[in-house]
């Protein structure tokens, strides 16, 4: 027999001994004592075996937990790509986002992109209006991401007038963010805390960085609609117009509150409230001193708004005339098809019965459209702004179809409103004048030819409306001491390098259209007489190209250029900040400084002098103030004029004068604008409607018998502003 002590009875039940074994051991049966001894050994062996399992069991949670909350700190994929990119905001959306932007941007698309740059750039604040459908609020959502990651901005926000809008921003940024392979490479010091989460807001509350195992800082805040970046690298977020945007800010960890610094506001108003001057009004206030007041006090608040101009003085509308604000109106159809104005054109006589077809079967209307001899004719010289958004299907063979299709399906007025963002102002019939075409076509002098000087001319202005897509419209017009006009000729530059359509780098884009400057200055520089002055319009996209052009006109062209910026009678303000010498009748200098350089431009009122030009034609041939033309036929002329009607001119709610114009389908109303340029141009020489115009010096009058001059008058250069 063996003799064993309790603790060595212990030591055989917790190696797995069983009775009979621990028995053997002995030589002899156990005692109770014993059997008590190795029962207890047993039962302390479980529990410990128990506790050892629970332990290793909470150990491995605990280091997945840990292993999903440490995020590894990474440098960039390929900065050299990273920076060639933020240089052309349009490529970085189409390369970073691939999939919110498959169809190239467009000319609303380049005007928004450009506004949202303009606007971070300089703090300043920018309306633009296009037609629906063709993804502008995306558009938005994507320029958040590129203001934020790019450094330009550290609290941007996107503002749409509703939450629904606004849910689905936040989800475009979320999923951008957290699953977006190629902002994850390029942008990690943003992006890795929101890639590791997956998508899942509640992990990134304990997230820290896996080589100091400080917290990340990262929120998906999905509550109160904001982002926050890691390593207080700034926010993006936003709220809706008609909610509580005044709350918009973010407390940091160290007490101090963030504040936005930029708003895009996507689609300020719904039909309800464009239809309400109340409504209208109630939110102008809330732009501008909610949404206006969101910066830091004593900072210029810088944003822009994208949007839709459906009724004559809605909230769009305004932000289009509004003084401080630089606006951009882009059509849908930019230019109809030739003749398309003409009742009795082809163009016009092949819609008509397409109509017809359509009205009755689809199907046949379609191959009468796809006949080779019509299309042509139905198409020609039309200009869309965005003929991408258009999608080519069975029923739309081509995006000029898909505009006409839609012009005829929703009706004329619903069309301007909701494509042409150019609302007919319904119920209106008490205009102040009636122009017809006929009218203008009745004013001719049968004696006089083009480029016949009638002898009560005592200057000659030229004026040219640019509009690169298509044509550089100009005329020469003389003018009389009591106002009286004649239009001595009229013509259109749109040969090569035009058109300029918008789809090419900003430098050639330039280049181009200088080119073109040059080449349709040469054409007017062989005029038979000198101008007093020649008004170039300066008021589109390529203001400073215009403006450079003018300061080497004279020795490119022969002919000294002004540069004339047209402002309608909101805006007008003839004593404002930069305002240089003595205003004149309804023009004035302006100047600023950019890029270390001076310029200068005539700003003048293009309602005043519209209205001017148009009330000439209803004075007879010769009449003082009259305007005429030479013999030949004049009809596109006149359709262009009339295609600017004034609706109601009064005094308005603001206390002053307000001018209420329409636009007619058909050719684009360029030669109205030449027109009243002209005029505007006139006055700024001295020829104007009262009396109390001082005439600065001029030179002789005109002698007819000496070769023309190729010098103005108006040399436009610092010494002379």
């Amino acid at each position: 027999m063996t003799t064993l002590t309790s603790d060595q009875l212990a030591a055989l039940a917790r190696s797995g001994a069983t009775n009979r074994e621990i028995e053997a051991t002995l030589g002899r049966e156990m005692t109770e004592a014993e059997r008590t001894v190795v029962d207890r050994a047993r039962v302390v062996g479980r529990l410990n075996k128990t506790q050892k399992r629970a332990r290793t069991a909470a150990e491995r949670m605990a280091a997945m937990e840990e292993r999903r909350a440490s995020v590894k700190r990474r440098p960039p994929k390929d900065p050299a790509r990273r920076a060639q990119l933020e240089a052309d905001p349009a490529a970085w959306l189409r390369h970073y986002l691939a999939q919110a932007y498959i169809r190239p941007f467009e000319k609303p698309h380049l005007a928004i992109i450009d506004g949202a740059l303009r606007a971070s750039d300089t703090a300043g604040r920018f309306a633009i209006v296009a037609e629906r459908g063709i993804g502008k609020s995306t558009l938005l959502w994507g320029l958040i991401l590129f203001l934020k990651l790019s450094g330009r901005q550290n609290f941007p926000v996107c503002l749409p007038w509703s939450s629904a809008p606004l849910k689905r921003a936040f989800t475009f940024w979320k999923t951008a963010l957290c699953f977006n392979r190629r902002l994850d490479a390029d942008y990690p010091e943003f992006t890795a805390p929101f890639a590791h989460s997956r998508g899942v807001a509640q992990r990134m509350a304990s997230q820290t960085w896996s080589d100091t195992g400080a917290s990340c800082g990262a929120r998906l805040q999905i509550g109160d609609g904001m982002i926050v970046f890691p390593d207080n690298r700034g926010v993006i977020g936003g709220s809706t117009i008609n909610g509580n945007p005044k709350g918009l800010n973010y407390p940091q960890e160290d007490g101090t509150v963030l504040r936005p610094t930029l708003a895009l506001i996507d689609d300020v108003q719904d039909r309800k409230v464009a239809k309400s001057p109340d409504l209208v009004a109630d939110t102008i206030v809330k732009i501008d001193g909610d949404i206006g007041g969101l910066g830091e006090a004593g900072v210029d608040f810088p944003m822009l708004i994208s949007g839709n101009c459906t009724r004559p003085r809605d909230v769009m509308a305004h932000y289009l005339a509004e003084e401080g604000w630089q606006s951009v109106l882009v059509s849908c159809v930019e230019r109809w098809p030739d003749g398309w104005e003409d009742a009795g054109s082809d163009c016009r006589r092949l819609w008509e019965e397409w109509r017809g077809l359509f009205l009755n079967d689809e199907r046949e209307a379609l191959a009468f459209y796809l006949d080779a001899g019509h299309r042509g004719k139905m198409t020609a010289g039309m200009v869309l702004s965005a003929p991408g958004s258009y999608q080519v299907t069975k029923t739309t063979p081509d995006a000029y179809y898909g505009a006409m299709r839609s012009y005829y399906k929703m009706g004329h007025d619903a069309f301007y409103a909701e494509k042409q963002q150019q609302p007919i102002d319904e119920g209106v019939t008490d205009r102040p004048y009636d122009l017809t075409p006929e009218l203008i076509c009745s004013r001719v002098d049968p004696a006089r030819k083009a480029f016949d000087l009638p002898a009560w001319v005592e200057d000659v202005v030229f004026s040219t409306d640019l509009n690169p897509s298509y044509a550089f419209s100009s005329a020469a017009v003389g003018f009389g001491r009591d106002q009286t006009a004649a239009v001595l000729w009229y013509g259109v530059y749109d040969d090569a390098p035009l058109p300029i359509m918008g789809n090419e780098p900003g430098s050639e884009e330039k280049r181009k259209f200088f080119e073109a400057l040059v080449r349709a200055g040469k054409e007017l520089s062989e005029m038979p007489f000198p101008p007093k002055m020649w008004a170039l319009d300066c008021s589109g996209s390529y203001f400073d190209v215009v403006i450079r052009f003018c300061g080497e006109s004279l020795k490119l062209c022969g002919i000294q250029g002004t540069p004339f910026r047209g402002v309608g009678w909101k805006p007008y303000n003839p004593f404002g900040k930069g305002i240089i010498g003595t205003p004149r009748e309804m023009c004035h200098m302006r100047g600023d400084e950019a890029d270390g350089r001076r310029r200068r431009w005539v700003a003048w009122h293009t309602d005043y002098w519209g209205e001017v030009a148009q009330k000439a034609w209803l004075g007879s041939v010769g009449a003082p103030g009259s305007l005429s033309l030479f013999a030949g036929k004049h009809d596109s002329l006149a359709q262009q004029v009339c295609n600017q009607p004034l609706i109601r001119t009064g005094t308005g709610l603001s206390g002053k004068q307000e001018w209420i114009w329409g636009t007619r389908p058909g050719v684009p109303h360029d030669f109205h604008d030449v027109l009243a340029q002209a005029y505007a141009a006139a006055a700024w020489g001295g020829i104007g409607t009262g009396g109390a115009v001082v005439r600065p010096a001029r030179p002789a009058r005109i002698v007819r018998d000496r070769p023309p001059s190729r010098v103005c008058d108006f040399p436009i250069d610092e010494r002379s502003l």
